[in-house]
């Protein structure tokens, strides 16, 4: 699973929150074969045939998919306001504002 900030990134869209934001989780700094083996190896709560089903590349494989256009569940990507509105109303109009001033269907920005 990815992080909105991560997938934003992938999309090309403007940061949710800054670099030095304590709240952005830095997801492209992670050794995404490392973060693989360490799910299969520490998740004892997965039944041996979700353990199976769960490979290393998986998580490279998803931000892969991500950068070819889609998004979550194979959803296409959009735009990235569409985006950020879909995954985290709360932040919609500070990030809508401060990236897309433009693009303000309900003219909430300053």
């Amino acid at each position: 699973q990815q992080s909105l900030s991560n997938r934003l990134r992938l999309h090309g869209c403007p940061p949710l929150r800054s670099w030095s934001d304590p709240l952005n989780p830095h997801c492209e700094l992670y050794n995404l074969t490392a973060v693989d083996e360490l799910q299969i190896y520490f998740d004892d709560t997965l039944l041996p045939e979700e353990q199976e089903a769960l490979g290393i590349g998986d998580c490279r494989r998803s931000e892969s998919d991500i950068i070819a256009g889609s998004d979550f569940n194979g959803f296409p990507f959009t735009d990235c306001p569409s985006l950020v509105r879909k995954w985290s109303k709360h932040s919609y109009h500070d990030y809508l504002c401060r990236n897309f001033p433009d693009y303000d269907p309900l003219k909430v920005c300053p």
